[in-house]
């Protein structure tokens, strides 16, 4: 009897390590079977070497990348009354050329990613007008906060059309 037990023992962990192995291949065919493919040209469809379209990378200047606005307050009626809405809002732009002199700070590190000055004032001026417009009791909801970041996008779009506006950000939002 002993032996048998053995016997069925050794059977699990044979067992056990053949169902490891094969799920282990199967990760591993997973994870590296897209970029084998990927890298030997072959297209989705099935195409020969060569044949795949590689879709093309993205520049610098297509990548989007976090402007700090800074932060603003502004004058928000609310039923007759003035009511303060203060936030600090940052954008999410394409567009933008590498800043002349590459790295800035100290060293080396990479300077943030900022609007020319004028281009600057005029995002500015936008946001302060599009806040100052704003329903008090909407912009104490979520939906009405989204609604706020998507008028801001499209002002903002509108002013500066060098730019692609990906998404407006508050990185702080009180109101009062």
């Amino acid at each position: 009897m002993h032996r048998t037990r053995c016997r069925s023992g050794r059977k699990i962990v044979l067992a056990v390590v053949i169902t490891g192995t094969l799920a282990a291949g199967l990760v591993a065919g997973l994870v590296l079977a897209p970029r084998v493919t990927a890298n030997r040209g072959w297209a989705a469809e099935g195409g020969k070497n060569g044949d795949a379209k590689v879709a093309p990378t993205q520049t610098e200047e297509e990548k989007p990348q976090i402007v700090v606005l800074g932060e603003f307050t502004v004058n928000v009626r609310a039923n007759g009354a003035l009511r303060y809405l203060q936030t600090e809002v940052a954008l999410s732009l394409s567009g933008l050329s590498e800043p002349k002199g590459g790295h800035g700070g100290h060293g080396g590190a990479p300077s943030a990613p900022s609007l020319p000055e004028a281009e600057m004032a005029l995002a500015k001026d936008r946001v302060v007008a599009v806040l100052s417009a704003a329903d008090f009791r909407d912009a104490g909801t979520p939906e009405g906060r989204e609604a706020l970041k998507r008028q801001l996008a499209a002002a903002i779009g509108k002013a500066l059309p060098s730019y692609k506006v990906h998404e407006v950000l508050f990185t702080s939002f009180v109101m009062q």
